[in-house]
C-alpha cells in the first residue's frame, strides 16, 4: 500500500468527491429541499462509493488502519486511516438517507450490489458508464 498505490490513490479521488458531493446534497438540504429530491443525487454518490471506493478496497484486501491522503482542496490533503474515509463516506451517506426508507434501500441496494444497483446502472448507456467509471 506504497505511495504510488494506483488503486489507493484512485479510492482517496473517490472518497474526497463523494465527501465533496455530500457536502452539496447536505448544503441543499440545510436550505429546505426535501430529501426525496436529492435522491438522483444520492444514487450516484451510493455507486461512487461502490465502485469507485469499496470494490477497490474489497478486491486489494487493505487494512481499515492503514493510511489514505484524501484530497481536500487544491493541492492539500487530509491523512486519515481507510475506516475513517468510510466513515466519511459510505457510512455518512448511509446516514443521510436514512431519513427516508425508500432511499435507505436503494442506497443500501447499490452500496451492496444488490437487485437496484443493477437496475440503477441499466438507465446508462455504455459511453455513459464508460466515462462514469473513468471519472472514478
Amino acid at each position: 500500500m506504497g505511495f504510488f498505490n494506483n488503486d489507493l490513490n484512485k479510492t482517496a479521488i473517490a472518497m474526497g468527491k463523494v465527501i465533496k458531493l455530500l457536502d452539496d446534497v447536505q448544503g441543499k438540504l440545510s436550505w429546505g429541499n426535501d430529501l426525496y429530491e436529492q435522491k438522483e443525487a444520492l444514487y450516484m454518490i451510493a455507486y461512487v462509493c461502490r465502485v469507485g471506493i469499496l470494490d477497490r478496497i474489497e478486491s486489494n484486501n487493505w487494512f481499515m488502519t492503514g493510511p489514505i491522503s484524501i484530497p481536500s482542496g487544491f493541492f492539500k490533503f487530509k491523512k486519515v486511516t481507510i475506516a475513517e474515509g468510510l466513515m466519511q463516506t459510505v457510512i455518512r451517506l448511509k446516514g443521510i438517507s436514512r431519513n427516508e426508507e425508500f432511499l435507505e434501500k436503494n442506497v443500501d441496494e447499490i452500496l451492496e450490489r444488490k437487485q437496484f444497483f443493477y437496475e440503477y446502472v441499466s438507465i446508462f448507456t455504455e459511453e455513459q458508464m464508460r466515462q462514469l467509471n473513468k471519472s472514478i
